[in-house]
């Protein structure tokens, strides 16, 4: 007794030393910061056959139009909203704010003078060159306001003859001139049906591919029969049962099966589609010629190590391969693309064959005709195509020396390979971009985290800035005390590797107060947390105004867009490859900064990140003090088959097994033939449990699709076999994702927990008293 008594006095004196208020008033108001609708793009109204446009803008809550003559390079205010307003008034005898005319998808006429508008029966022109608004009224026919059935054809050839539907798991022709009825198919089974599971006399809809002939069309089915199941359990409502859904788990030895069949109309006759090459293989239709009768597809060996582009002659059957990739460890998926141009004489693809991401030109035939961008950077996804002046523009990572690689400009190169690659956005920022219709010009929206977005004009032969449109006005926010989030950057734990991050400080920020720090994390490959953007009323926004200094920063094996030996940098490593870069950021970030308290490190993260934070506070129980881990994959090795098989290592061994086949006479032969068989031995946290010093909670949605909830109670039993004292909680209507009153109580806990065990804080709670329309808001 007495030396429990002599802890607990030396407990209290600690948590004394540093004991904050948790501002959580402070935190709610952050969270419920928003910018104005529409933000974070500008969107253009294009006046008919013309480059130039009108578009909205909100400032200080009000909307502002404006009209953009690109030939004068001039913008101009399009009216006067008062006097808008009292003449729109006058027509239709309602009132309106000139503040909030909420005008939208409305487009001025050819020579971007007149602009027309209905508003009840009242038909509305406004002139731009007199500034004068005039109006007619219109009678109304009541059966015109009457709701009109949607009429949904489905199946339905090009040339309105036949319709192709399902019914008691096969597929129907319908010849709409005679109304006579062919069954198409005989094979369709429960879980490898033409329709779907609903074994039903009635006829379903199906979704033939048609091509322009109509004298021939396609059908895809997938054959389910052998599935793995996982259960879940019906908690919330009437009587708790179980209820399976077919999932393929990482290693599990029955995948899905995709299968092609083609069908002549003339003749009802069928072809299977012989697309079949590696075992177990992933396939995907990428495009369709239906005027040449030809679909291209791509698939993929298990190991996502190898890939085909194929053609398939919808009139033969026939697969012809046109690309074959390989890659090492794997095959990035994320970025990966393929373009069809010049009547499919031309293809542009996507391939990181060089280490980096980058595009390579083909010719219909699959021969490699160029290289269209090479270098030390990586070239992403085809944003738009000029076939007439053969130009393709594109996202671009890393190409300017120096800058964050993370941020995505748009670049130009030519489909041939000829000139140079031009970079048409140079700022250091994230940019999406929307082109004029002549692509002359890109309106572009650029921002990062500690840059507001702003918007411009520039012109697509060089980049050049015709003109700055707008930008996103944060004036009613500076001044309700809201402060600019931080960016920096690290040193990998190889000391050589930048890393990027995002730095969120109390509003009420004091340089000479020392705060807890806490790690948002999330380890990749296919995405990192690192937001690319600019945003307000985010989770770590919030979280800092309770009192820390939140970071979130890149690891090695994250991001896709930095090249091949960076995102597959955990390939071996599925648990463990972004411990130590964590670690190695926030120690120099420590040591940079006198205001953060290196003895006071949170951590947490969700799904992927739940699974790393985790990780983290066993694998260095003496750095990380505290931790929340939501949603974590804790246990890969009943994960996702796609997403574990496609990014990390597994076991394989190959066998010679006995196939029995029967003959065309009945009889039954015995062939032997190789077949590859799947494992799995990764790493859990589990066993990690052992380690745990610091303060942990775990919470799960009990609805969770994505990460089944047995994860995290496995999770929980480990810690407890140990004799770990950890904090859980379920979420019984959270999904993977959490929302509604799931998000609010995660948000309150994950607050609570750091100010309790970062701040000493053990009198405050996260959970205070709010209105009860409030929460019956929040529950909706």
């Amino acid at each position: 007794m007495k030396k429990f008594i002599v802890y607990l006095f030396f407990f209290n004196l600690s948590c004394g030393l540093f004991a904050q208020n948790a501002n959580y008033e402070q935190a709610e108001k952050a969270k419920s910061n928003r910018l104005p609708w529409n933000s974070d793009q500008l969107t253009p109204f294009f006046t008919q056959g013309s480059d130039d446009f009108w578009f909205r803008e909100v400032k200080e809550g009000e909307e502002k139009y404006y009209y953009v003559d690109l030939k004068a390079r001039k913008v101009e205010k399009l009216w006067d909203p008062v006097y808008l307003a009292a003449e729109m008034e006058k027509a239709t005898g309602r009132k309106y704010d000139p503040k909030k005319l909420g005008f939208w998808k409305i487009y001025f006429n050819k020579g971007g003078e007149i602009l027309n508008w209905m508003d009840g029966n009242v038909i509305f022109e406004y002139n731009r060159k007199t500034r004068k608004l005039s109006y007619t009224k219109k009678e109304i026919n009541p059966s015109d306001m009457m709701p009109r059935r949607m009429r949904f054809d489905t199946g339905i050839s090009p040339d309105g003859r036949y319709q192709v539907f399902g019914k008691e798991h096969n597929a129907y022709i319908r010849d709409l001139q005679d109304s006579t009825v062919v069954q198409l198919t005989f094979d369709g089974i429960p879980g490898f049906s033409y329709t779907d599971e609903r074994k039903t006399t009635k006829e379903v809809p199906l979704a033939p591919l048609w091509f322009d002939d109509s004298k021939n069309f396609c059908l895809f089915r997938q054959d389910l029969r052998g599935l793995g199941e996982v259960s879940y359990i019906n908690c919330l409502k009437g009587r708790p049962l179980a209820q399976n859904s077919p999932i393929i788990l990482v290693g599990d030895s029955v995948v899905l099966y995709n299968e092609i069949t083609l069908y002549d109309v003339s003749t009802k006759t069928q072809k299977k589609v012989k697309i079949d090459k590696w075992q177990d293989q992933q396939m995907r239709i990428l495009h369709s010629d239906t005027k040449a009768n030809k679909l291209y597809l791509e698939r993929r060996n298990r190991r996502n190590t190898m890939l085909d582009v194929c053609e398939v002659d919808l009139s033969t059957g026939d697969v012809k391969v046109i690309i074959h990739e390989e890659g090492d460890p794997y095959i990035g998926i994320e970025l990966a693309s393929i373009t069809f141009l010049n009547d499919y004489k031309d293809i542009i693809w996507w391939s990181e064959r060089t280490g980096h991401g980058h595009l390579y030109h083909y010719d219909g035939e699959g021969n490699l005709k160029n290289v269209i961008t090479s270098g030390n950077w990586t070239a992403g996804k085809v944003v738009s195509i000029d076939e007439k002046n053969r130009t393709v523009y594109f996202q671009a990572y890393g190409v300017t020396p120096g800058e964050n690689p993370s941020y995505a400009k748009i670049c130009k190169a030519n489909v041939d390979g000829k000139g140079k690659m031009v970079v048409l956005t140079p700022e250091e920022a994230t940019h999406n971009v929307i082109f004029c219709p002549s692509k002359r010009f890109i309106i572009d929206a650029f921002s990062r985290p500690d840059l507001p977005y702003q918007f411009t004009v520039r012109d697509t032969r060089q980049g050049d800035l015709v003109f700055k449109l707008s930008e996103l006005d944060l004036n009613d926010m500076y001044k309700q005390g809201w402060k600019m989030p931080e960016t920096f950057s690290v040193k990998a734990a190889d000391g050589e590797t930048d890393l990027y991050g995002v730095m969120w400080k109390p509003f009420d920020f004091d340089s000479t107060k020392r705060y807890p720090i806490i790690s948002c994390v999330y380890p990749g490959p296919q995405t990192d947390n690192v937001p690319l953007t600019f945003e307000v009323g985010s989770t770590n926004e919030a979280l800092a105004q309770v009192g820390f200094i939140v970071v979130a920063f890149n690891h090695r094996g994250g991001l896709p867009l930095r090249g091949r030996e960076y995102h597959s940098f955990g390939y071996n490593s599925i648990r463990d490859h972004a411990l130590a870069d964590d670690k190695c950021g926030l120690e120099q970030l420590i040591a940079r900064h006198s205001f953060i308290d290196g003895d006071r490190v949170g951590i947490y993260g969700h799904s992927g990140g739940g699974m790393m934070s985790t990780a983290a506070i066993c694998t260095y129980p003496d750095f990380y003090k505290a931790c929340v881990s939501s949603a974590g994959n804790h246990d890969n090795n009943i994960y996702s088959q796609f997403f574990v098989e496609s990014h990390y290592a597994i076991d394989e061994e190959v066998k010679v097994i006995e196939e029995k086949l029967e003959t065309k006479d009945g009889r039954d032969s015995v062939i032997m033939r190789e077949k590859t068989f799947y494992s799995v031995n990764l790493p859990t946290n589990m066993e990690l449990a052992k380690n745990l010093k610091g303060h942990l909670m775990l919470i799960v949605g009990g609805m969770d699709g994505n990460v089944h909830p047995v994860q995290t109670i496995r999770m929980v039993d480990a810690f407890i076999n140990h004799g770990k004292d950890v904090e859980f909680v379920l979420l019984p209507r959270g999904r993977h994702t959490y929302d509604g009153v799931s998000a609010w109580y995660f948000e309150n806990k994950l607050r609570s927990h750091f100010a309790k065990y970062l701040l000493g804080d053990f009198k405050s709670s996260g959970f205070y008293d709010i209105e009860i329309n409030e929460y019956e808001q929040i529950i909706k």
